[in-house]
């Protein structure tokens, strides 16, 4: 559910066009010929800094009808269930795995072991929160998913609401969003195009576990490994929106 920024369509169309089509070739570039582990990891944070810049600066020239309600230490949007790409996944394990310590590291396998056997579906309410959320902050923040940067809301009660299963949408900014959907289309075509866009959209916390666990991950998927076919989302039919928000 948006609020008030109608007047952007018709300048977003073009930009969202352009943007698309930069990600795209930017995709194409770091996974041609000569790729390797770092490239795939270069080219996720590459795509993260793009959002994060782009949806600033947007956010600037078009700002929410009111101070957003996000805050550090608000979860309500760690409870959905986070959709994601490989490249991301991949950079986020990279973090993880030079940055916790191996306790960490085990305590963080376990947890996404115990949320994947779980399988919680889509339809519970409320949901346990994501693995990577310890004490209200996530493991991963810098690194995080586009669809984590792109959530946001404009009411902490409606976000309230639609946790305890009271409500389906929430009121949001659009840039954010609109951003996230440009980056993630642009991905997208650039992943197919560089022949590695079999996975699709894939569910966070089952891609994390295999990234984690599979030595050289990064390797792997680019020789064309399909490491991560357990953890497509089989409804998401090419479609990167994660289900049932905004």
């Amino acid at each position: 559910m948006s609020d008030d920024v109608g007047e952007i369509d018709e300048i977003a169309e073009g930009f969202v066009r352009d943007l698309t089509e930069s990600v795209r070739e930017m995709t194409v570039r770091f996974l041609g010929p000569g790729r390797s582990s770092e490239s795939v990891l270069a080219l996720a944070r590459n795509m993260l800094n793009i959002f994060d810049l782009t949806q600033e600066r947007m956010a600037a020239m078009f700002p929410p009808s009111r101070p957003l309600a996000c805050a550090k230490g608000c979860t309500y949007c760690c409870h959905l269930l986070v959709f994601t790409d490989a490249p991301t996944v991949l950079l986020m394990a990279d973090d993880l795995q030079r940055t916790l310590a191996p306790a960490a590291q085990e305590e963080l396998t376990a947890r996404l072991a115990a949320f994947e056997e779980a399988d919680y579906g889509l339809s519970m309410v409320p949901r346990p929160a994501c693995p990577l959320l310890v004490d209200d902050l996530c493991q991963a923040y810098d690194k995080r998913p586009l669809v984590c940067r792109a959530q946001n809301a404009l009411d902490v009660y409606q976000c309230l609401r639609k946790f305890e299963g009271g409500r389906k949408l929430v009121v949001a900014h659009d840039i954010p969003l609109i951003v996230w959907n440009a980056v993630s289309d642009g991905l997208s075509a650039g992943l197919a195009e560089a022949g590695l866009g079999a996975d699709g959209t894939l569910e966070l916390s089952k891609a994390m576990r295999i990234a984690l666990e599979t030595p050289d991950a990064p390797g792997r998927w680019l020789a064309g490994d399909a490491l991560f076919a357990p953890a497509r989302w089989s409804g998401a039919g090419g479609e990167h929106r994660m289900p049932g928000y905004h």
